[in-house]
C-alpha cells in the first residue's frame, strides 16, 4: 500500500499486487480500493503487476474541500499520480462502472500512457436514463444510491442492494463469503453522503411512478457538462468517443440495470479501434466470472510493447 500527492497536492491512497505487464485498475464510484482488488486484481495478479486507488474522497484518500467541484479529470489526474509513483510510463488500463469513465478521460487526455483500454460496464452518457424507455434503469440507480446513504445505519441492507445490483436478485448466484465481505468493508469504509448526486437523491420520493410519468418516451443525449454543475458520472464523454486513440474492449452485461448496455453499443461505434464483447447472464459487475476476467487479461497482452 501507498500513498502519493496528487496534482493539487491530495493524498491518494493505492493499492498493488502480482507480478508481470503494468495494470492499473480503476475503481467505480463508493466502495474503496480493496473492492477492486479482491474482486478484480487477483485475477490478474499471475500476469500483471496491478495497482488500484480509492478515489478522492472515498476510503483513505483525502477529500477536496469542494466536494461539488469535482469532475472526470481530477479523478483521471489522480490516476496518472498513481502510474508516476509505480513508475509507470505506460500501462494497460481496466476500469469498472464509473471507472470506466475515468479511463476513457485519461486515455484522452494522455494516451501515450495507454497500452491497452478496457472498459467494463461503460457509461459514456448516452442513452439518457431520464426517460420512460430506461425506467428501470432510473429504479435500480435510485435504489442503489439509496443504499449508500444508508451504509453507515445498515451495512446489512445495502450490502444486499449491492449484491443484487451486481449478480442478480438469486442468492445461490452470489460467491460464497461475498455478502460477508461486503458488510465488512462498507463497516470500515462507509461511503459518506456529501457528494452532489447523493445529496440530490435524498430529495426524492421512494414511489418514482409520479415522477416517471413526466418523463419524455425516448432518450436523447445528455447535454454538455459544465464543471460542478453537475455529477461527474459521465461529463461529455459521449461527445468524444471518436477521440479516444488507445485499443479499446468494451464488456458490458445484457442484463445491467445500473448502464443499459446501450451505451457500451453506442461507444463501440465511435471510438475508432473498439471491439464489444456482451454477456448474458449478466449485471452490473463483470467480476462475477474468472473466465471473462482471464480473457480480458489475454486480450491486453496482445498489446504489450
Amino acid at each position: 500500500m501507498g500513498q502519493v500527492a496528487s496534482f493539487d497536492g491530495l493524498s491518494i491512497h493505492f493499492k498493488e499486487g502480482g507480478s508481470g505487464a503494468p495494470l492499473l485498475l480503476i475503481n467505480g464510484f463508493g466502495p474503496p480500493c480493496v473492492w477492486m482488488a479482491e474482486m478484480y486484481g487477483k485475477h490478474f495478479a499471475e500476469r500483471f503487476q496491478y495497482v488500484v486507488s480509492d478515489l478522492r474522497g472515498v476510503g483513505r484518500s483525502d477529500r477536496p474541500d469542494d466536494i461539488a467541484s469535482l469532475d472526470l479529470e481530477d479523478f483521471a489526474r489522480d490516476h496518472l499520480a498513481v502510474m508516476d509513483a509505480m513508475g509507470w510510463e505506460r500501462a494497460h488500463i481496466y476500469g469498472g462502472s464509473m471507472g470506466a469513465s475515468i479511463a476513457t478521460q485519461l486515455a484522452l487526455m494522455a494516451p501515450k500512457r495507454v497500452k491497452s483500454l478496457a472498459l467494463g460496464s461503460f457509461d459514456c452518457g448516452y442513452p439518457n436514463i431520464l426517460s420512460k424507455k430506461y425506467q428501470r434503469v432510473l429504479k435500480t440507480r435510485v435504489r442503489y444510491g439509496k443504499s449508500i446513504l444508508s451504509q453507515k445505519t445498515d451495512p446489512e441492507g445495502a450490502a444486499r442492494v449491492i449484491l443484487e445490483t451486481y449478480y442478480g436478485e438469486k442468492e445461490s448466484e452470489w460467491k460464497p463469503g461475498l455478502e460477508a465481505f461486503i458488510i465488512a468493508m462498507l463497516k470500515e469504509n462507509p461511503m459518506e453522503t456529501d457528494f452532489p448526486p447523493l445529496q440530490m437523491l435524498q430529495t426524492l420520493p421512494d414511489n418514482l411512478d409520479a415522477m416517471i410519468d413526466r418523463l419524455p418516451d425516448e432518450a436523447d443525449p445528455i447535454p454538455k457538462a459544465v464543471k460542478g454543475s453537475r455529477d461527474f458520472v459521465t461529463g461529455d464523454l459521449w461527445e468524444m468517443l471518436d477521440q479516444v486513440k488507445p485499443k479499446t474492449l468494451l464488456l458490458h452485461g445484457v442484463d445491467d440495470e445500473i448502464v443499459p448496455y446501450q451505451s457500451s453499443v453506442y461507444a463501440v461505434s465511435k471510438i475508432p479501434d473498439a471491439e464489444l464483447r456482451l454477456f448474458k447472464p449478466m449485471y452490473h459487475s463483470i467480476s462475477g466470472s474468472a473466465q471473462i476476467l482471464r480473457d480480458v487479461g489475454d486480450w491486453m497482452l496482445r498489446y504489450e510493447s
